[in-house]
């Protein structure tokens, strides 16, 4: 250990203090750049990977998503051929030429259809023949039409047909063999009826085929890449689409996994099978190696795709990256080594000073002065950019600090205005309560600031004023605005006894109107409610229908005027309407955040939706009604809020 410590100093140490500035610069730039190209080569690995499996990812999901596109598209397509058979059948009576150029006609002018039928209820078309059942189907010589089975086969048996008997609507099969052609099909069939003396009868099924050669065939052809394997299966696991392997030993995946054990695989098309969505790396029993897989749902036939992109796939890209990468940083250290040879003497000084400034600025002196040169070489071109930067850098903080002081302020006064608008609303309390009747209230502002309001509060020892409004607009003006719109509701309720409601709002109107508060306005109810007598009396100033649920759970809608919102014209005229609230009903007041909130889909959730709750919960505690409500309508909008939700819910005990 001496003898190599004695030549580490005599020799290397000796040889390095010998040679000049630029020649140990080159060395040491060599091993720290080697380093650094060995660290950065990992870390380009690393990342690479992670952002190629990301790729496989999204170009799965992009196949899957136009893949489930293109066979919903041929779904709904088929449907609608189906169903125009059927509204054919239920309009007219064909005789048996025009029905088999009907069906001719259907078949080659549809090409995802290889077949379409009409299967008639046994002597329903001719009381002569027990079983008829046009076919139209594709052979390569053209549209073949053939009365599809013979007259003793009982045709009515088959899942197309004797699964619409028990009262279903529409009905897809399974995969299947055709007994005829012998080809893999998928069937839709649709019921048609006659009605004798007024009573609806079913006459016969009509039928569309797909084949599942054609669609696998259509499939194939949106994936052109070849480096994805895919797999379609429907609910019950059968193989819709499989092209990397003999299908005859995997018509179902279930079968498959029990018969050869895999479990692993079992558990995979169960997942599938139940409409999930996920991206994994795993062993694949099919292609016997492992491989990145993405599944998902397809359609409403609760049919799924999977995707394998293989890993040693990932692996040669991988590679391939890795061999340019090591040869640009091979020629990068030769190139560097070279320029630092020819630059290093002239430009170490003023690098130098250059550097001292730089560290000086960097630990955030930035008013430190740079020594500028005049020099148009790069030295002189980088100084100078150098003090560009360095000015630059001062604006954008200051710009940074004064920024950052508006957004804090805006924030605070954004949870101040929320603290206040929260504040204003009024609770529930012990003082409030009565026995002869329970209240329910919730609102669920869209943003921090809700441009919705409510308020209840007593007039006298028996009545009580309840409102329920939604400003438009959003953020502090509408927050502004309805604090006004509720302290004047509620101060001419409290001074003018003897108004009702209509005549109320008519004041509220004239008021906002004639003192120009803005150009916003409000919808709203005002309710008079009577305790002891259950006198509901109430003015609608362009509000939608409330609920009145009677105590038997029958719902009715009502409550709708017509007349415009407060604030809208002036002198506008609001009428009164009442009825008696009946031990044990209910009465529920909304704003129209919970009937059009809206899915993904752009579906909103309706009246029908809401009418159908409280029917179902109508005997339930008020707070469990108007919870489970909310919490239906939040789930219904997939958290993309759009509006304030606000609920209302009066009980007469």
């Amino acid at each position: 250990m001496s003898l190599l410590n004695l030549i580490f100093k005599n020799y290397i140490v000796s040889f390095f203090k010998k040679r000049g500035i630029a020649f140990k610069l080159n060395n040491l730039i060599l091993v720290v750049s080697s380093v650094i190209f060995i660290v950065a080569l990992f870390i380009n690995y690393h990342f690479t990977k992670i952002l190629l499996v990301k790729d496989i990812e999204n170009q799965a999901e992009t196949i899957a998503r136009i893949t489930a596109g293109e066979i919903e598209r041929i779904f709904i397509s088929s449907e609608e051929v189906a169903k125009f058979l059927v509204s054919i059948m239920q309009k007219s009576d064909l005789g048996k030429n025009n029905l088999a150029v009907m069906l001719a006609s259907i078949v080659e002018n549809h090409q995802q259809l290889y077949g379409g039928s009409l299967a008639f209820e046994p002597y329903e078309y001719d009381q002569k023949i027990k079983f008829y059942s046009p076919y139209a189907y594709e052979t390569r010589n053209g549209i073949k039409v053939i009365n599809q089975l013979s007259e003793t086969t009982d045709y009515t048996k088959f899942p197309w047909f004797s699964n619409l008997k028990d009262g279903k609507q529409e009905y897809w099969t399974e995969p299947y063999r055709e007994e005829i052609t012998k080809k893999e099909l998928i069937t839709y069939s649709v019921p048609f009826f006659s009605e004798v003396e007024g009573v609806k009868k079913l006459k016969g099924v009509a039928r569309v085929d797909i084949s599942l050669k054609w669609l696998s065939k259509i499939i194939k052809e949106i994936d052109s890449s070849e480096k994805f394997y895919a797999m379609i299966i429907s609910k019950d696991g059968s193989l819709i689409y499989y092209p990397f392997s003999d299908k005859k030993e995997l018509d179902n995946i279930f079968e498959y996994a029990k018969k050869n054990k895999e479990q692993s695989l079992e558990e995979l098309a169960r997942e599938m099978a139940s409409g999930k969505t996920n991206f994994l790396y795993t062993y694949v029993p099919l292609l016997k190696e492992t491989a990145w897989l993405y599944y998902a749902p397809i359609g409403h036939k609760g049919w799924a795709i999977a995707l394998f992109y293989p890993d040693k796939e990932l692996k040669k890209n991988l590679a391939q990256i890795n061999i340019l990468m090591i040869t640009i940083c091979l020629l990068g250290i030769v190139l560097l080594m070279l320029l630092i040879f020819f630059i290093t003497r002239k430009l170490i000084g003023p690098i130098i000073r250059l550097t001292h400034s730089v560290k000086l600025i960097g630990r955030g002196n930035l008013n430190w002065e740079i020594a500028t040169s005049n020099s148009n070489d790069e030295v002189g071109i980088l100084t100078r950019s150098f003090k560009d930067m360095q000015d630059s850098l001062k604006e954008y903080i200051e710009n940074l600090k004064r920024t950052t002081a508006e957004k804090e302020t805006y924030l605070t006064e954004l949870k101040i205005a929320s603290t206040i608008q929260n504040s204003i609303l009024p609770d529930i309390t012990d003082e409030f309560k009565r026995d002869l009747y329970e209240l329910y209230v919730k609102l669920v502002p869209a943003k921090d600031i809700s441009g919705d309001f409510y308020d209840f509060f007593y007039i006298d020892n028996q009545t009580i004023a309840i409102t329920v409004a939604d400003v438009s607009g959003k953020g502090f003006p509408a927050a502004f605005f309805m604090s006004m719109a509720k302290f004047a509701i509620k101060n001419i309720c409290n001074s003018s006894k003897n108004l009702t409601p209509g005549e109320i709002l008519t004041v509220v109107n004239e008021l906002i109107i004639s003192e120009k508060v803005s150009n916003m306005f409000f919808t709203c109810y005002l309710v008079f409610y009577n305790i002891n007598t259950g006198r509901f009396r109430y003015a609608n100033a362009g509000h939608h229908d409330l609920i009145h649920v009677l105590s038997n759970g029958k719902i009715e809608e009502k409550g709708m005027m017509g007349i415009p919102p407060v604030g809208f014209f002036q002198k506008t005229k609001y009428q009164d309407q009442e009825f008696i609230l009946g031990k044990g009903e209910i009465v529920a007041l909304f704003t129209d955040g919970i009937p059009e909130a809206s899915n993904l889909e752009d579906v909103q959730f309706g009246n029908k939706k809401i009418n159908e709750h409280f029917s179902l919960k109508y005997k339930e505690k008020l707070s469990d009604i108007g919870d489970s409500l909310v919490a239906n309508v939040l789930d219904f909008e997939e958290h993309h809020r759009f509006d304030d939700i606000t609920l209302l819910i009066l009980k007469r005990n």
